[in-house]
């Protein structure tokens, strides 16, 4: 096996783990927009995976805009 195949066995090993994680989990970068959400945050929030990616949680949480409150 190479280290990049090794790497992506890994990566996808991880991304299987967080899909199955039962809490709600949001990944942001250093700006605070969402990279990720897994299930969980979609059940929990009321908002799909591709609404919350790309944005902060202070637009989709914050004021009138307010589903669920994380």
């Amino acid at each position: 096996m190479t280290d990049l195949s090794v790497k992506n066995k890994a990566l996808q090993e991880l991304k299987r783990q967080l899909e199955a994680y039962q809490d709600h989990l949001v990944i942001t970068d250093i700006d605070s927009v969402i990279l990720y959400a897994n299930p969980a945050a979609q059940k929990h929030t009321g908002f799909l995976r591709e609404e919350m990616i790309g944005k902060k949680p202070s637009q989709l949480w914050g004021g009138t805009n307010a589903k669920r409150i994380l």
